[in-house]
């Protein structure tokens, strides 16, 4: 197995471990936000730009995985 294909393998499952906690921390703050707006009247200001900024890490890290397997 070549070094490549080794860095190849790391970057697959940085992208997966990364996909699953971004994943898991979009699901509890959407929870944790529905429980906060049974008690309030207000919306809360900025939630789609909150989830883009928190799915832009896993679009870099998909990218840098393509770059990578061109590479090998």
């Amino acid at each position: 197995m070549t070094f490549n294909m080794l860095l190849f393998i790391a970057a697959t499952i940085v992208l997966v471990v990364v996909s699953v906690l971004l994943a898991y921390s979009l699901v509890h703050a959407y929870w944790n936000l529905a429980r906060r707006q049974e008690n309030s009247d207000r919306p809360r200001p900025g939630l789609i730009l909150e989830t883009i900024w928190t799915i832009m890490p896993l679009g870099l890290l998909a990218v840098l995985l393509i770059l990578t397997f061109q590479a090998i």
